[in-house]
């Protein structure tokens, strides 16, 4: 028997500096702070949240992307 596949819990995203993450984030998003550590920090987005991580030195991959469904388009 297999698992039923209900939704996504959150989603990991490396980042160059994680204050500057957020505080991009809080220009254009209104959202809570669930925590933050040394090296990463989460922000709740409906029942989810996104970890910000710092990340690796590496080459940008411009493929990798995630969609955010948002109350307000033309705002965002």
């Amino acid at each position: 028997m297999t698992a039923k596949l209900l939704g996504i819990n959150h989603v990991a995203l490396e980042v160059g500096d994680v204050d500057e993450a957020l505080e991009w984030y809080g220009r254009v998003f209104e959202f809570t702070l669930r925590g933050k550590s040394r090296g990463a920090a989460f922000i709740d987005i409906g029942d989810q949240f996104i970890a910000l991580e710092r990340g690796r030195s590496q080459e940008p991959d411009r493929g990798r992307h995630f969609g955010l469904v948002v109350d307000d388009k033309e705002a965002t």
